[in-house]
């Protein structure tokens, strides 16, 4: 398996991905949830593509 950190990962992200995830961990956090899944990622992807 490769190692990579995640603040490496976090940056190849465009800004609204970065947004997007921002949003899950703050879903989550609201919700007494200790890990950020895909499914809260998308779900803020989808959400703030609803916006525009």
């Amino acid at each position: 398996m490769s190692t990579m950190s995640l603040k490496h990962l976090v940056n190849k992200l465009n800004q609204n991905g970065k947004k997007a995830l921002e949003g899950a961990a703050g879903l989550c956090h609201s919700r007494s949830q200790f890990m950020v899944e895909i499914e809260h990622w998308l779900l803020q992807l989808v959400e703030k593509n609803k916006m525009i």
